[in-house]
């Protein structure tokens, strides 16, 4: 797939709004299952992704991720105990400037277990504020992470061992000392 786009949107109670699935109606005929398969490579290039969380108590975050390069192999229908590896390669824009995103590893599709290693450079930290700021506490005005992490995911358990790093952090100036 080359420049696709796709726009995400959640709710509140974080349900998936956009987009929207047909709703099943009534009741259809028993379909006869369709016979397993295998895609040896799925590749998009130069993808567009826009994110709208509307979870967060302090407001709504939109992320806007360009220039996606994924690409994966092995995949399998039905989903089987086999990996299927990946890679991917993407910018997420902000405010101050653009930062980048790169995965590799494995996931197995039936059940979600992966292994991956994720490098995250210079992202602006300015529009996530509604995830981790609260009204009280000091306002970022500027801030930027970088983070290295070992993702594992096996039955459900999350492990990810890494290493963050926020750099130029600026606060909103205020009255007293």
């Amino acid at each position: 797939l080359i420049n696709p786009y796709l726009f995400i949107e959640m709710d509140r109670k974080g349900n998936l709004v956009n987009p929207s699935l047909p709703e099943e109606k009534g009741k259809e005929k028993k379909k006869k299952p369709i016979p397993p398969f295998l895609i040896k490579k799925v590749r998009i290039i130069k993808g567009s992704l826009e994110y709208l969380d509307r979870k967060p108590r302090q407001g709504p975050v939109l992320t806007r991720v360009r220039d996606i390069d994924v690409e994966f192999h092995n995949i399998t229908f039905p989903p089987g105990d086999n990996y299927s590896s990946f890679t991917v390669d993407a910018i997420i824009s902000g405010a101050q400037g653009s930062g980048s995103v790169k995965g590799k590893g494995k996931i197995k599709l039936k059940n979600k277990d992966t292994e991956s290693k994720i490098e995250i450079r210079n992202i602006d930290i300015v529009p996530f504020k509604p995830y981790f700021q609260d009204k009280d506490d000091v306002d970022i005005t500027r801030g930027f992470l970088s983070l290295d992490m070992n993702l594992k995911i096996h039955a459900q358990k999350l492990n990810a061992p890494g290493r963050a790093k926020l750099k130029d952090l600026d606060f909103k100036s205020g009255p007293g000392m």
